[in-house]
Formats: C-alpha cells, structure tokens, sequence
C-alpha cells in the first residue's frame, strides 16, 4: 500500500496546480496584463508538464509491484498520468492560440497615444 500514498499525494498537487494555471488568466484583463497572464500560465504550464514526466520516469523504473493491487493502482496512476499530460497539451495549446491571437490584436490595434492624434480638437 505504500504506493497508493506515495503516488496519489504527488498526484493530488498536480491536479490542484493544474487547476490554478489553468484558472490563472482572467476573462477580461487589458491586453498587456493579459499577454503577461498567458506568457506566466504556459511557462507554468511547461514546467508542470516537466516535473510530471521526471516524476513519471521515476515511477517507471521504480520496483515492479508485488501485489495485484498494487499492479491495478500502478496501472490507473500511469492511466491518471496520461491523461493530466494530454490536458496539460491541450491546455497549453489553448493558451498559446490565445497568446498568438492577444499578440496580433496588440500589434494591429493602435497606441492610446495615436488615438489622441486622430481626435479633432474642438474650439473654445
């Protein structure tokens, strides 16, 4: 049974730490602020992907169980691992189409201070 803690506890940090990168960018946020949340959320992101695979790595070439259960709990964190890494790439994906896209809008959008030159100035 020491498998079943020493594996699900690390699991539950990943799933909490997921959670709140992926949570991390607001809605609405001014596009500077947003292009900083998305750049923090998939460095975030790739260094969670990191650890999961050197911890997955870890788990690979650790003693083979012993137990049928703990063969079967073995075989669900591996499946459990698997799938955080596929939404960690889809989430990654997401934020980066996101970062492309905040990128494009700020270079096509025009300075506050441009703006202020288009305006007319109205008379006394």
């Amino acid at each position: 049974m020491t498998l079943r803690v020493t594996v699900l506890k690390p699991l539950l940090i990943i799933t909490c730490v997921v959670v709140l990168a992926l949570g991390s960018v607001p809605a609405r946020s001014q596009q500077p602020e947003q292009t900083a949340d998305l750049l923090r959320s998939i460095r975030a992101l790739v260094d969670l992907r990191s650890e999961i695979l050197v911890e997955f790595e870890r788990l690979k070439r650790a003693p083979a169980p012993t137990t049928k259960e703990e063969a079967e709990m073995l075989r669900l964190v591996e499946e459990d691992i698997t799938l955080t890494l596929a939404e960690i790439e889809g989430a990654l994906e997401d934020f980066k189409r996101r970062y492309r896209n905040s990128e494009q809008a700020a270079a096509t959008t025009p300075s506050a201070s441009a703006n202020a030159a288009q305006l007319p100035v109205l008379p006394d």
